[in-house]
């Protein structure tokens, strides 16, 4: 490196690690909520036939 140069854009490693893992840990939670929506239709799902098999006297 040349010394008279100045430096340009200098960061922690830490900074640099954060911002490109920034856009997985996006996904990751938009994942999440998506899997949970999926649960509680699931169990609604379930839940609604049985209700239908109980109140019917079946």
């Amino acid at each position: 490196m040349e010394p008279s140069v100045p430096l340009a854009n200098v960061r922690e490693m830490e900074s640099i690690i954060d911002d490109s893992m920034s856009r997985l840990k996006f996904t990751g939670v938009l994942l999440e909520v998506a899997a949970a929506v999926a649960l509680l239709l699931a169990a609604v799902g379930l839940y609604g036939p049985y209700l239908g098999g109980v109140g019917s006297g079946e």
